[in-house]
């Protein structure tokens, strides 16, 4: 899988911030942020159309055509969500496709519906605020979680994600120990952005989720942004090679 990573995108997010600052104080509301002739956002949604990801394409055509309205639409739009194993056997990543043109996406519901043997259905949801504090955004990304396969009552630690969403995350970077020399400016502004993402790595407390079973568990995840707007719920997929 490629793009699967928002560190894949550092050189581009410095660059792209910079601009995207003067754009928005010159364009408001409307946008389309470019490096040069390039608007990432778009090149990444194009490329992702041209994945071989089936059921997929009616979200991402709707991301395409949303996206190239030159109107900002706030509700974000999840357009794939895919559980991976391929690195390690028994180490998972969860990993989301979104747009969300505002930028303001907060974290993921993950719904669990289980159905016993007298067909009774028991749900269980768990908010996860995973971008609180997240350092690299871009309107288009696939972003990439470490999670745990849950095991027996293993649920969501409701205190530590309480925690983690009102920690002082700017005093945290403060304590960083940065290069001295800024002779070289990107290897100075990326060697930071490293070290920030790992930092945050380091706070964010466990994602649990389910393995589904398609007889008796289905596992379905939506985003949520800052203002409460929330994305179509769609299905988890199980990926391996």
């Amino acid at each position: 899988m490629s793009h699967i990573c928002s560190e894949k995108h550092k050189c581009i997010y410095i660059l792209l911030f910079v601009y995207a600052i003067t754009f928005l104080l010159v364009t408001g509301c409307e946008r389309k942020p470019k490096l040069g002739d390039i608007d990432v956002n778009m090149d990444l949604l194009e490329k992702w159309s041209r994945k071989p990801w089936p059921d997929d394409k009616e979200r991402i055509n709707y991301a395409i055509n949303k996206y190239e309205n030159k109107m900002m639409d706030p509700v974000p739009i999840l357009i794939k969500a895919v559980l991976s194993n391929q690195i390690e056997p028994d180490e998972y990543r969860l990993y989301i496709a979104i747009l969300d043109e505002d930028e303001d996406i907060l974290g993921f519901v993950i719904r669990e519906e289980s159905k016993d043997p007298n067909g009774t259905i028991t749900t269980l949801e768990e908010d996860y605020p995973v971008f609180a504090h997240f350092p690299n955004f871009a309107a288009a990304d696939m972003f990439g979680f470490d999670i745990l396969v849950r095991k027996g009552e293993q649920k969501k630690d409701k205190k530590a994600w309480d925690d983690f969403f009102v920690i002082d995350f700017d005093a945290q970077v403060s304590q960083l120990k940065l290069p001295a020399s800024i002779e070289n400016w990107l290897e100075f502004e990326m060697d930071k952005s490293d070290r920030i993402l790992k930092l945050w790595r380091s706070l964010k407390p466990t994602i649990f989720i389910s393995m589904p079973d398609s007889d008796k568990l289905n596992v379905s995840i939506f985003v949520y942004d800052k203002d409460g707007n929330e994305s179509e719920t769609i299905e988890l997929e199980i990926y391996s090679e």
